[in-house]
């Protein structure tokens, strides 16, 4: 059983003192498969909560909250929080120690499967979270796909998935999640994190990341949104003779679309740019009404 701390809870972040604590008054070992890295630098949580700019009546979604140390930082602010913690023994802590907080609400689940825990309202919203490591690509690829995005995020991720969210066209890191979230979200800010800042201190580097949702954002369609998941699993190659493999069908609309673009026959998926993808997501969708190639998207010239 856990003590009911209620509206007296403290609403300051963690230090490490205080959750090492913690963790041994809930006989809590960090699950490495789970990557629970507690953050425990209280000048990185307001880092973070200064980015999202978060105020009062705000609507913020946080994932994996952990021991909370994130929490208190944004329920201070007097925003409402909507949190998922898929840790049962967390979970039961949290819903304990902010229960009679109203702003806070808890669901215990996987983030993957509800990336925007219990949010279910119309209205703007943010995301701010420590993202376990674990699972930041597939949990920002699930989020991607729902019907309303948040306004921003800031996440903090392990730095080589930073880099490949990042990416641009033509680096070694470009990948299909790079090409989503760069037709969505603008890039804000990264700002590198030092590994003490966590408990235990993880073996990657790591940063926040804060983007912007786009005004004019392009939201994939789901088959394109396969399709290019499909593309990107061999990215080395030639698109076309990926296609030659996975679907023959789309060789031709490729091939219009290459020349359109100015690109070689031979170009490889991590050297097109967005305004190719789209337009190929557009031919896609619009195959059967044979809409001419000058309605689509297409690269701007210098």
């Amino acid at each position: 059983m856990f003590r009911r701390m209620g509206a007296a809870v403290a609403l300051a972040p963690l230090t490490r003192t205080a959750t090492r604590q913690l963790l041994g008054q809930l006989d809590k070992r960090p699950s490495k498969w789970r990557g629970q890295n507690f953050l425990v630098d209280p000048k990185v949580v307001w880092r973070s909560v200064s980015l999202a700019d978060v105020h009062l009546e705000d609507s913020v979604v946080e994932i994996g909250p952990g021991l909370g140390t994130l929490t208190r930082a944004l329920l201070s602010r007097g925003c409402t929080v909507d949190a998922i913690e898929v840790d049962t023994m967390l979970y039961d802590y949290l819903r304990d120690t902010f229960a009679e907080i109203p702003q806070f609400h808890l669901t215990q689940g996987d983030a993957v499967r509800f990336p925007y825990a219990g949010f279910a309202g119309n209205r703007p919203f943010k995301v701010v979270a420590n993202l376990p490591y674990s699972i930041s690509t597939p949990w920002l690829d699930a989020a991607l796909s729902q019907e309303i995005l948040p306004e921003t995020m800031t996440l903090m991720l392990q730095r080589e998935a930073a880099q490949r969210l990042t990416a641009p066209t033509g680096t070694k890191h470009f990948a299909a999640i790079s090409l989503m979230l760069s037709a969505l979200y603008r890039l804000v800010a990264m700002v590198p994190v030092a590994r003490t800042s966590f408990e235990p201190p993880p073996k990657v580097d790591s940063v926040i990341l804060h983007l912007q949702k786009l005004e004019h954002g392009w939201r994939f369609s789901e088959p394109m949104r396969t399709l290019v998941r499909q593309i990107f699993t061999q990215r080395r190659k030639q698109l076309v003779s990926i296609l030659r493999n996975l679907d023959k069908t789309f060789i031709p609309v490729a091939e219009d679309l290459l020349r359109c673009h100015g690109e070689p026959i031979t170009a490889r998926p991590e050297a097109l740019s967005l305004p190719f993808w789209q337009a190929f997501d557009h031919r896609i969708q619009y195959t059967k009404e044979s809409r001419p190639i000058n309605e689509v998207p297409r690269r701007e010239k210098d």
